[in-house]
């Protein structure tokens, strides 16, 4: 606390209510601001890539420090080898290799 202390009071005085909106969902900061259809799956298609959920889920402050990410020299955005179906297929590879078993629909 004595070694946060003294940031305190100008941590304090940037807390307005512009700064708290990055506390909400993605979708609460943009509200009606950006009205073009594309625009808006666009968005939501990064919201699901960060968090797996769409802007309505996605808390604003992650979009905020990702797209300062995004937009540095030289960033890429990477995906796994073969997308989500490859996650899954060395998953169950793991899982197989030591002898596991996967059982649908068994409750």
């Amino acid at each position: 606390v004595l070694t946060a202390g003294k940031f305190l009071p100008a941590a304090m005085g940037s807390l307005n209510a512009d700064a708290l909106k990055l506390t909400g969902s993605f979708s609460d900061l943009v509200g009606d601001r950006i009205t073009d259809p594309f625009i808006k799956n666009w968005l939501d298609l990064l919201c699901f890539l960060l968090s797996g959920l769409d802007a309505s889920g996605t808390v604003a402050a992650e979009v905020a420090f990702m797209f300062n990410e995004w937009y540095q020299p030289n960033c890429q955005l990477d995906f796994p080898v073969g997308g989500s179906q490859g996650m899954v297929d060395a998953l169950v590879g793991g899982l197989q290799k030591y002898g596991g078993k996967i059982r649908l629909g068994a409750h």
